[in-house]
């Protein structure tokens, strides 16, 4: 950021970094983002500082921005700082941008001479990653204006990253060139890092709101283009908690201006990392600090100061690991259009029972906002063609996210909700069921779910329901979120009256419940969130389930699925993925070890995904929506599960039945 004006403040004592670098510890590699504040020249001897805290950090990797000019016959900062230590520097033609490393480039990238250049980096045991140093227009920055002007509404705020700067339109724009070297070369980790001039979303929460006078619970649309590129934001990564860990980087050299008007602190400088989901490597955060660790008197004048920048440095520390190689690819081999009669068609799923395939979807005229959503039911019988077996429908309410389930007796379940409209606002919820004759040939009338009076609310929303093998149906509500509720998990034994049984340990607004329940009763649970952090997680609990074990997934997935892989390591999962050109439907790998890879992207966009998922011998059907040829339509697509040669797994016998009706 550029300093708007001198203010006087409380700076730093430099502290040296006490762990190794990766350098002189085997695996780990040692990155420094850094933006040094006009070539070191505003503090005395202000280079031989900057030097000074490369020297104490000893980096692998440093990410400079402000490399300018040196006052005097020196060249620019970085490339003086690499002439001093023997290192290597990248530059080009940026006035500022820089990448200084110890280690040879294999390859430089040239973005932009403002906004970002790159190099190729391969260590000696042909551990390969690229690196970009950037920096985004400092203008309009959003915790200076709703610190002046506290009455700033959201969208005069958002407005700040959209209209009255560039950034969001810079940072497309680089996402586009560093896409575009990823592409070429898909098998190595990118880091992206430098000073975004506006703070992550991960930092403005709701609970930050309360800590800090000058934040708000908003999407900001800078950070959230790097994490729907697929990169994670390193130190939150390290320190997912913006209040404990704050990592406060603008400003440790200016702290209150003359007229007392305090710094609107925030962290502005980051550091962002894409991992390969292919290839032999992938990097690890494992620790993250500012510098300075101590902020001087500020009293001293700014020339005199020891840390010689108005930014702070952060420094981070990544860790080579093997990528765990799953063992299957996934093959999609047909995508047909099914349905398509209603204005809008969406929010899919998918049941095999003998030799016929359920699928259901809700049909609309529009999206959201409606009383109008009706549940349709497709059949198809031995691979033919699928016809409509029925329409369910309740006067007034919007009928939606249809899921079906085969319970113990052989009938078939559809659970959906059922919205209730006063207009465009949604006053009431609770969800719906009906039930199948015993050849599933037809299904009764929709009827209120009965959700246990300790926990009910006007809006509960029962997601999915799977069954045991006990004849005992699971599933989790989720409450409206201001109301403080908790993902909540519940036992049936009839499909209607559903009792309480715990609170799920997830936070961040989690909402969308898949369940799974395998061998000896073990089971999974895939939560949709949309809080600040909207990655999704995966849990893990045995009977009678009441203790959790949850972790989060590296990618949001909006209407999640997920079936069990038939190589019995891992789980095929499919839901919403988040691009930065869109969404599309995509199905991913999760193996039980931790790997995650995408394994397919169905032909999507725009409004699309709630896919319904079938394992059915070596192949996966999935059932979907999406708008991406104009009209919004349901689609099914056909895939081979082929496990890989690699002396590994196979497709156990005991998997290749089909799940018959009991």
């Amino acid at each position: 950021m550029k300093n708007r004006s001198l203010w006087i403040v409380i700076a730093c004592i430099l502290l040296p970094c006490a762990a190794a670098s990766g350098g002189e510890m085997d695996g780990r590699l040692r990155v420094l983002v850094w933006n040094a504040w006009r070539g070191g020249n505003e503090v005395d001897r202000g280079p031989e500082k900057v030097l000074q805290v490369v020297r104490d950090v000893k980096p692998d990797l440093v990410l400079m921005q402000e490399s300018y000019d040196i006052d005097g016959e020196r060249p620019t900062l970085g490339r003086w700082i690499a002439s001093e230590l023997g290192w290597n520097a990248y530059q080009s033609e940026s006035p500022h941008l820089c990448v200084i490393s110890p280690m040879g480039f294999s390859a430089t990238h040239f973005h932009d001479p403002w906004h970002g250049v790159g190099v190729r980096i391969e260590d000696d045991r042909g551990r390969a990653f690229v690196a970009w140093s950037i920096w985004l227009d400092y203008r309009a920055y959003i915790t200076y204006a709703l610190r002046d002007d506290p009455s700033m509404t959201d969208e005069q705020l958002l407005a700040l990253e959209t209209d009255a700067s560039a950034r969001l339109k810079e940072v497309k724009a680089l996402l586009a060139d560093v896409d575009a070297v990823s592409t070429e070369e898909p098998s190595i980790p990118t880091l992206v890092g430098g000073d975004f001039n506006c703070p992550s979303h991960l930092d403005w929460t709701v609970d930050t709101t309360r800590m800090y006078r000058h934040r708000r619970d908003l999407d900001l649309p800078v950070s959230l283009a790097m994490y729907e590129d697929g990169f994670v934001d390193v130190f939150r990564q390290v320190h997912p908690d913006p209040i404990q860990r704050p990592g406060i980087t603008w400003s440790p050299m200016f702290r209150e201006k003359a007229d007392g008007t305090v710094q609107a602190f925030d962290r502005i400088d980051r550091l962002y990392l894409r991992n390969p989901s292919v290839g032999d490597w992938m990097l690890v955060p494992v620790g993250a600090k500012t510098l300075p660790e101590g902020w001087e008197d500020d009293r001293i004048p700014v020339p005199q100061r020891v840390f010689p920048s108005d930014h702070g440095a952060v420094v981070l520390d990544l860790e080579w690991k093997p990528i765990e190689k799953r063992s299957l690819d996934l093959r999609i081999e047909s995508v047909d259009r099914i349905a398509d009669d209603a204005p809008h068609s969406a929010f899919t799923d998918l049941l095999r029972v003998d030799d016929r395939l359920y699928c259901t979807f809700r049909e609309g005229d529009r999206h959201v906002h409606g009383a109008d959503g009706r549940i349709r039911v497709l059949v198809r019988d031995n691979d033919g063609p699928w016809r409509s077996v029925a329409l369910l429908a309740e006067d007034g309410i919007d009928l939606r996210d249809p899921k079906l389930s085969l319970m113990p007796g052989g009938r078939i379940m559809i659970l959906c909700g059922g919205s209730d409209y006063d207009d465009r606002s949604l006053v009431g919820a609770c969800s719906r069921v009906a039930f199948s004759d015993p050849e599933g040939e037809a299904f009764g009338s929709v009827v209120p779910v009965v959700i246990d009076p300790t926990v009910r609310s006007d809006l509960d929303w029962l997601w999915r329901a799977s069954w045991d093998q006990s004849g005992t149906g699971w599933g989790v509500v989720y409450q409206p979120h201001d109301a403080g509720a908790k993902l909540r998990l519940m036992k049936s034994e009839d499909g209607v009256a559903w009792r309480r049984v715990t609170d799920l340990p997830v936070e961040g607004q989690g909402n969308e419940t898949t369940l799974h329940i395998g061998e000896a009763g073990r089971m999974t649970a895939l939560v949709r969130r949309e809080g600040a952090d909207a990655r999704a997680m995966l849990g893990h609990a045995s009977p009678p389930y009441l203790d959790w074990t949850f972790d989060v997934l590296p990618e949001a997935i909006g209407g999640p699925d997920l079936v069990r892989s038939p190589t019995d390591d891992g789980w095929i999962i499919a839901g919403r993925k988040y691009l930065a050109d869109g969404v599309r439907t995509s199905l991913w790998w999760r193996g039980d070890d931790g790997a995650w890879e995408t394994l397919a992207t169905l032909p999507s966009g725009g409004d699309t995904s709630y896919p319904g998922l079938v394992s059915d011998d070596d192949r996966l059907l999935i059932s979907y929506y999406s708008s991406h040829e104009g009209k919004t339509a349901i689609h099914f697509a056909e895939a081979a599960i082929v496990p890989r040669d690699d002396g590994g797994s196979t497709v156990p016998a005991d998997r290749r039945s089909k799940p018959a009706r009991p």
